[in-house]
């Protein structure tokens, strides 16, 4: 659900998928993996840092930050390109992905 008064409207058709080997959500869940032979440094860096942030890899306008959950997922906050989120959002984002790792392992947050 978007508000009447958004900048912008985006609209997916039901599917529709993106390249995993572009932008900040498919790096985390790349990074969430071991690492492979070849693989963009984006990812490497992901999987040491615990997050990625990208602007305009997969949508024009568009930044997302990203990190991996576990092996097996991973969780994204896509925004507006130059939002202010950009500051403080990795540290949001990874804490966020932490806490839904450490309740999937079953250790209580």
């Amino acid at each position: 659900v978007e508000p009447r008064g958004s900048t912008v409207h985006r609209a997916s058709r039901p599917g529709t998928r993106h390249a995993i080997d572009r932008g900040a959500p498919g790096w985390a869940l790349l990074a969430g993996a071991r690492p492979r032979v070849g693989e963009r440094h984006q990812v490497t860096a992901c999987r040491a840092a615990g997050w990625v942030q990208t602007t305009a890899e997969v949508l024009p306008g568009m930044s997302a930050i990203a990190a991996p959950i576990l092996d097996i997922a991973a969780i994204a906050v896509v925004h507006l390109a130059g939002h202010p989120v950009s500051d403080r959002g990795p540290a949001v984002v990874a804490a966020a992905a932490r806490a839904i790792a450490d309740r999937l392992a079953g250790s209580p947050v």
